[in-house]
């Protein structure tokens, strides 16, 4: 895939995470999706669905506003990112896999320092 084209879906994904919209987070994955992550993995609609919901039901109002992008880069089909989203995550990095428009797999950590 063009790095064109990646780019754009990561545009997509990272504007509709950041306003919480879980259906248009959904929209970038497949139901041969799959996100490994350090609390394990999830793959398939349902299962994204459920892990994006907990995740973005457990921030705090406003959490998403302090989120800073650190690094991106997108090389053909493969897009990097490293974050943080102060005082809650120190740092945080994802790495996308994305192939006829859709996600298919997706790797993130995140460092709380605790």
């Amino acid at each position: 895939m063009p790095t064109t084209q990646t780019e754009a879906i990561l545009n997509h994904h990272m504007e509709s995470f950041n306003a919480s919209d879980l259906d248009a987070v959904m929209s970038d994955y497949s139901e041969d999706s799959v996100i490994h992550s350090q609390l394990g993995s999830v793959k398939g609609l349902a299962q994204i669905r459920k892990f994006f919901g907990d995740f973005l039901g457990s921030l705090p109002d406003g959490a998403l506003r302090d989120m800073e992008m650190l690094h991106t880069k997108v090389d053909g089909d493969v897009a990097f990112i490293v974050w943080k989203m102060p005082p809650r995550m120190k740092m945080g990095s994802d790495t996308f896999l994305i192939q006829n428009g859709k996600i298919i797999a997706q790797t993130v950590v995140a460092y709380t320092g605790k």
